[in-house]
């Protein structure tokens, strides 16, 4: 239920003794998640007794969250610190979770515990058969009892809500992970109001470097600066900070879509260059001549829009591309084999755009389909000049040209000494 990670070796350092109770093993605060697995074993059968009373989208959130947050908060403590003193209670207690969350608690811990050790190849699996099977078992008769007296109920609700919750499960542990750096950390998330109700599963780094340690005192440990990883985000939110670049992305994507009309039509090929290079004339103005001797081009493949608009603008300028697919290199230079002397001052790499790549340019240019971080080179350029393709509405500098409103494409003009 959790992506690759490794196990913690450091121990933390040492805390004053736990006050245990008659039943607690470790610590009254366990008496907490008690109270949390009642209370989610209360609405589990509410929401089996008034189903009919909620719409079917809630219920099947309800049984989703559910196992999440359970597996990933009581469950998950109780098999790194077993809650109860007696082994009759651990296993009264892990058949209880076995049957609220559909998974069986011996399972779920090897699965943990394999996780922790780095998931090795060669592992070792406890032989707990009678517990196994016993609880393998019980979740058979329980789901077989609803599906008996509650067909409808079991296969349209309960079903696609356990099934979503074992994504959310998964969710949660690619994104406890997805920052790894070094020695297999997870990363954490240190808001208070979630680390209340997830019972401090957010100090995440903090859980792989001290596996052992209870919950009531994880937050305590000290993390050196190296071994800090942190995220603005939970976990099942943390896709959010993702957002940007998959948008990116799929406005690359789209964008490429279009540029393979303008391979259909010498009419929009021409149009097309027409509109740039009025914007680049405009603009060009103000940069100087003798910054003018090297330009590199991010993405001028496939239909070289840019780079034939500035052929006939920059006759004495030397042009490099930066284009990561073949076919579009061999595009390009198909249609720039019809331009006299063209193919002698432009040079293409294929590879993926690297600030080093335009450290000797006077001009860098990017695409609007840029796949990047196109603020931060708003804020600082690694050439002289440079001509970033924006969104019409995106005026960023003061020195901006439209080029197109039926394209919605604007040129802004950014100077070092500016950015």
């Amino acid at each position: 239920m959790e992506p690759t990670s490794s196990l913690g070796t450091e121990q933390p350092p040492p805390q004053p003794p736990l006050h245990r109770s008659s039943w607690l093993r470790h610590s009254p605060w366990d008496a907490w998640l008690l109270f949390a697995a009642a209370l989610h074993g209360a609405v589990f059968a509410l929401l089996i007794a008034y189903h009919s009373a909620f719409p079917a989208i809630l219920v099947i959130f309800g049984f989703a969250l559910g196992l999440c947050w359970n597996a990933n908060t009581i469950a998950h403590n109780h098999l790194h610190n077993p809650l109860w003193r007696t082994r009759a209670l651990n296993r009264a207690f892990d058949l209880y979770l076995s049957l609220l969350l559909g998974i069986p608690q011996v399972l779920w811990k090897e699965r943990h515990l394999w996780h922790h050790a780095g998931e090795p190849a060669q592992w070792r699996y406890r032989r707990w058969w009678s517990q196994k099977g016993l609880q393998g078992l019980a979740i058979l008769a329980w789901w077989a009892g609803m599906a008996w007296w509650l067909p409808a109920f079991f296969f349209w609700l309960y079903l696609p809500g356990y099934l979503l919750g074992l994504g959310l499960c998964s969710l949660q542990g690619r994104y406890e992970h997805i920052r790894e750096t070094t020695r297999g950390m997870g990363v954490s998330y240190y808001n208070q109001c979630y680390n209340f109700f997830w019972f401090n599963d957010g100090y995440h780094t903090e859980h792989h470097l001290f596996p052992r340690c209870h919950w009531s005192e994880i937050s305590r440990q000290p993390l050196s600066k190296e071994q800090q990883s942190i995220s603005a985000f939970p976990p099942l939110l943390r896709w959010l900070a993702d957002l940007p670049l998959l948008l990116n992305r799929l406005q690359s994507r789209g964008l490429g879509h279009f540029e393979r009309i303008a391979l259909r039509s010498r009419r929009l090929q021409r149009w097309l260059v027409s509109v740039h290079q009025r914007a680049f004339s405009a603009l060009l103005l103000e940069i100087p001549e003798t910054r003018r001797q090297h330009v590199v081009i991010v993405g001028g493949g496939l239909f070289p829009r840019t780079l034939l608009a500035l052929l006939d603008l920059l006759p004495q300028t030397a042009f490099t591309i930066i284009e990561k697919e073949t076919t579009h290199i061999q595009q390009a230079q198909s249609i720039l084999q019809t331009h006299s002397n063209a193919l002698g001052r432009v040079s293409f790499v294929q590879a993926d755009f690297m600030l080093e790549h335009a450290h000797h340019a006077d001009i860098l240019i990017l695409p609007l389909a840029f796949v990047g971080d196109r603020a931060a080179l708003y804020q600082q350029i690694p050439t002289p000049y440079a001509f970033i393709h924006d969104w019409i509405w995106q005026r960023k500098t003061p020195k901006s040209a439209s080029i197109s409103w039926w394209l919605l494409k604007r040129l802004n003009l950014v100077e070092a000494s500016s950015s």
